[in-house]
C-alpha cells in the first residue's frame, strides 16, 4: 500500500477512523501486533489484579461505612466485580501466550458486564448519580477502548448511551444536561485518545523506518570499508574507521580527509627480488614460491602499519606517522623481518632499502573520482636509485645480498634512536659509488648485514620498542 497516496487522497478519512491501516501490508505490521499483545500483557499482569484488589479494598474502606447492611448487597457485588477481573485474567493468559485470535474479546465482555453491574448498583442503592455515573461511564470506556479504531470507539460509545437509556430512572435523576455532558466528555476523550493513538502509530513507523535506514547505511558503510580495505590496505582502513567512530561524519567526507594529499616526513621501505625476470620464466616457481613470498612481505609491511603498494616483484611501503622515531622504527622492523624471511630460504636474494625525508602522500596522482594512494618525492626517487646501485658489481663487492641498505638521512636518524644496531657506513666517493641523480647530495650510505644471531637480536630490540 502506498501510504503517501492514501494520505493525500479523499480516502485519508479512513486513516482517521482506522489509524492501523497505515500498517497493513507493511513490514512493521507484525511488530505492531506484538506491541499490542505486550500492552495486553501489561493489563494482565498489573491492571486486572489491581481491579480485583481494589474492589475488595473499596468494600472494606468505603462500603462498610454506608448506612444499612452492606453485606446484603455490597459484599456480593464487589466479589462479582473482582471475580470478573480474575476471570478476564484467566481468559487472557492462553490468548496472549498461545497467540489465539481476538485477544481483547475478554476485555470487551468483562467491561460490558462491569457497566451493567455498576448501573444496577446505582439504580438499587440511590447513589449520587452525576459524579458516580460519569466515573462509571469513563472507566468503562477506558477499559474497553484501549487501542481501538475511532470507528469502533464511537460504536461502543453509542452502545453505552443505549445501555444508559435502558435505565430511565437514572437519566431522570441525573438530568438531560448531565447525561449530554457525559456523552460530550466521552466523545472528546475518544477523539483525543485516537489522535494520540494515530501519533503513536506514526512514531512507531518512523522509528522503525529510521532504524532500517540506519541499518542500511551501516551495511553500505561496512561493504564500502570491506571493498576499500582490499585496495587501500588495513592501515588506511583503520584510520577511516577511527575517524568514523570519533566524529560521526559521512563516509565519503572521512575518506576524502584521510587520503587527501599532504606533505610530511616518511620512512620508505623498498625491496624487489633479484633475477626475477629469469626466475619467473619457471611458472611453477612463480606460482609456488615468488607470489607467496610477495604476499608474505606485504603482510609484514601491513602488520607494521605501513601503506604498501606492489608493482610486479617490487614491494614498496611508506610510513607516515607523526614522529621520526616511530617512522624509522617501523621501517627498520619491517626490513629486519623481511630479511629474516629471506634467510629461511636460499631460493632468492634481495636488498631491503630504507630512505627517509619529506614527501607528498595520499591520493597524489588520482582524480576526485578515483583514488591512487601513494607517496611521491625525494625519498621515493632516492630509494629507486639506491635499488639501481645495489645491482652494480661495485656495490655488491662491499655488501652481501639480504642486507638492509639505508640512505644517509636514514642512517643518521637510526643511529640517533637505535645505536645498538651498529649500522655499517659505506662511503660513496672513495669506493667509486654514485647514486644516479644524487651524485653530489650524499657522502655515504649505511647497511646492516645479517646472520641468524644478529637477526634475532635486532628483531627483539625493535619489537621491544614497539611494545
Amino acid at each position: 500500500m502506498d501510504w503517501l497516496k492514501l494520505k493525500k487522497s479523499p480516502s485519508r478519512i479512513l486513516y482517521g477512523l482506522y489509524p492501523e491501516l497505515r500498517l497493513v501490508g507493511e513490514q512493521y505490521e507484525a511488530l505492531w501486533l506484538e506491541k499490542k499483545r505486550a500492552s495486553l500483557h501489561f493489563l494482565q499482569t498489573f491492571v486486572l489484579p489491581l481491579v480485583a484488589i481494589g474492589q475488595i479494598l473499596h468494600f472494606l474502606i468505603i462500603d462498610r461505612k454506608i448506612a444499612g447492611d452492606p453485606f446484603a448487597f455490597w459484599l456480593p457485588y464487589r466479589l462479582k466485580v473482582a471475580g470478573i477481573a480474575a476471570l478476564c485474567l484467566a481468559l487472557l493468559l492462553p490468548m496472549i501466550y498461545r497467540r489465539l485470535p481476538f485477544p481483547r474479546l475478554p476485555l470487551f465482555i468483562a467491561g460490558a458486564v462491569l457497566v451493567i453491574l455498576q448501573t444496577n448498583s446505582i439504580d438499587a442503592t440511590q447513589y449520587p448519580v452525576n459524579p458516580y455515573w460519569s466515573f462509571v461511564f469513563l472507566f468503562a470506556w477506558c477499559f474497553l477502548m484501549s487501542m481501538n479504531s475511532l470507528f469502533t470507539s464511537i460504536l461502543f460509545l453509542i452502545s453505552s448511551i443505549i445501555l444508559m437509556m435502558l435505565y430511565p430512572a437514572l437519566v431522570e435523576r441525573a438530568g438531560f444536561h448531565a447525561c449530554l455532558s457525559i456523552i460530550i466528555t466521552c466523545l472528546f476523550i475518544i477523539l483525543m485518545s485516537k489522535v494520540s493513538h494515530a501519533m503513536e502509530i506514526s512514531k512507531f513507523v518512523s522509528d522503525h523506518e529510521n532504524e532500517a535506514a540506519q541499518r542500511k547505511a551501516a551495511e553500505a558503510s561496512r561493504l564500502a570499508m570491506a571493498t576499500l580495505s582490499r585496495f587501500a590496505g588495513p592501515e588506511i582502513t583503520e584510520r577511516i574507521n577511527k575517524q568514523l567512530k570519533l566524529y560521526r561524519l559521512p563516509y565519503d567526507v572521512v575518506l576524502s580527509s584521510i587520503v587527501a594529499k599532504r606533505s610530511c616526513n616518511v620512512a620508505l621501505v623498498w625491496t624487489d627480488m633479484r633475477n626475477y625476470t629469469e626466475t619467473s620464466k619457471d611458472r611453477e616457481a612463480l606460482a609456488s614460491v615468488m607470489i607467496p613470498r610477495i604476499k608474505s612481505i606485504t603482510k609484514i609491511l601491513d602488520k607494521n602499519r605501513g601503506i604498501s603498494r606492489n608493482i610486479g616483484d617490487l614491494n614498496f611501503a611508506y610510513f607516515d606517522q607523526n614522529d621520526e622515531r616511530t617512522l624509522i622504527r617501523r621501517a627498520l622492523l619491517s626490513a629486519v623481518q623481511i630479511v629474516a624471511l629471506e634467510l629461511e630460504s636460499s631460493f632468492m636474494n634481495r636488498f631491503v632499502i630504507i630512505s627517509f625525508g619529506e614527501a607528498f602522500t595520499g591520493n597524489v596522482t588520482g582524480s576526485e573520482d578515483t583514488y591512487e594512494i601513494t607517496a611521491m618525492g625525494v625519498p621515493v626517487n632516492l630509494a629507486q636509485r639506491l635499488d639501481e646501485l645495489t645491482k652494480t658489481k661495485a656495490f655488491q663487492s662491499h655488501v652481501n645480498p639480504n642486507s638492509i641498505v639505508l640512505s644517509q638521512s636514514s642512517c643518521e636518524i637510526a643511529n640517533q634512536y637505535f645505536p645498538n644496531l651498529r649500522i655499517n657506513i659505506l662511503p660513496l666517493a672513495p669506493n667509486n659509488l654514485q647514486i644516479r641523480s644524487f651524485e653530489n647530495d650524499f657522502e655515504y650510505i649505511g647497511f646492516i648485514s645479517f646472520t641468524h644471531e644478529k637477526r634475532d637480536v635486532f628483531i627483539n630490540e625493535l619489537e621491544e620498542e614497539t611494545k
